[in-house]
């Protein structure tokens, strides 16, 4: 597969290994014996020396050249492991001189570069379907959004934040890059996996949807000039995150965010995704599309308002009698 230098993960690794230090080389240069390593088999292992690297402060691998010798012998070509290739390696486990197995996943002709991998090789979306139980490993976190899981797949699955863990995460995602885990396939969609650490059923009325909040508070503003002040309202829980919950009015089709300092009681541990729930609006700006709700309060005035009924229905009822 012959890939473009389009990739700008691509062209900032080979600009921090370019970098003249004691642990980092030029980057490689064109050759022709790069033809050798084009519709290389994806299940196809190399065994290749690492010859230089970049590490972040953290310790954690940005990038490293590998020295590889091509199919046949030859002059050894090296290639280019880049971060999101090589996320779970640190610096304490490569070093310049280790021996690594590592995969072809493309060529760049133009600036003369084998990209590799040490992953292995993936399987298409098809291999799985909705209530699939997958085994994968931690390999990003988003911490307001939910975490990426190499499941082996052709593309990472994503676990949002409100299918963490069973009722609404108390103190944030439990989980570090790295991690094992085990979750379930909640859908596949527009070629993307979605997945889920809760138990029970795996339906949803609704499912959480990167970078979907900032359009929807865009175009939300016009429509919140309806939304009523005051009145006990229903919705639906579209998604959650370290602050709230997201919730979309029915009558209205606006979404708001009902803070944890807002839930009623003991419903952070009956929270899920897609819940229906209701609310009553405490501000809305009108000018930025904000909207701020409550699960609070309704529920103690309504309850006032028939502890007062009850002793007038009773005098009525008494002095009928009387009579």
């Amino acid at each position: 597969k012959v890939i473009h230098s389009d990739n700008k993960e691509l062209l900032l690794t080979m600009k921090l290994l370019s970098v003249g230090t004691a642990t980092t080389t030029p980057a490689p240069s064109s050759s022709p014996d790069l033809e050798a390593f084009v519709d290389i088999p994806p299940t196809r292992w190399f065994d290749g020396t690492v010859t230089s690297i970049e590490a972040l402060k953290s310790g954690r691998l940005r990038a490293a050249t590998v020295s590889l010798e091509p199919l046949g012998g030859g002059p050894k070509v090296e290639g280019i492991l880049p971060r999101s290739e090589s996320r779970q390696i640190v610096k304490s486990q490569i070093a310049v001189g280790s021996d690594v197995r590592v995969r072809v996943t493309g060529v760049d002709m133009k600036l003369g570069v084998v990209m590799l991998t040490l992953k292995e090789p993936a399987n298409g979306l098809d291999k799985v379907k909705v209530g699939d139980v997958v085994s994968g490993t931690v390999d990003s976190l988003l911490e307001k959004s939910g975490i990426f899981v190499n499941c082996g797949l052709e593309r990472n699955g994503f676990v949002a934040y409100g299918e963490i863990m069973d009722g609404f995460p108390p103190s944030g995602i439990p989980y570090s890059v790295g991690d094992k885990v085990k979750a379930r396939v909640l859908s596949k969609e527009s070629g993307k996996l979605w997945l889920t650490l809760r138990s029970g059923s795996l339906a949803r009325g609704c499912k959480c949807d990167l970078g979907d909040l900032k359009a929807q508070l865009a175009s939300q503003a016009i429509a919140m000039q309806h939304v009523p002040r005051g009145q006990v309202l229903e919705g639906n829980v579209t998604s959650m995150s370290p602050v709230g919950v997201f919730v979309e009015l029915t009558e209205f089709g606006v979404r708001g965010l009902v803070p944890t300092s807002k839930f009623s009681k003991g419903y952070a541990k009956a929270a899920i995704p897609g819940g229906k729930v209701n609310v009553t609006v405490i501000s809305a700006d009108s000018r930025t599309g904000g909207l701020a709700l409550n699960m609070q309060g309704y529920e103690q005035r309504s309850k006032a308002l028939v502890g007062r009924a009850a002793p007038r229905r009773s005098r009525r009822g008494a002095s009928s009698k009387l009579g």
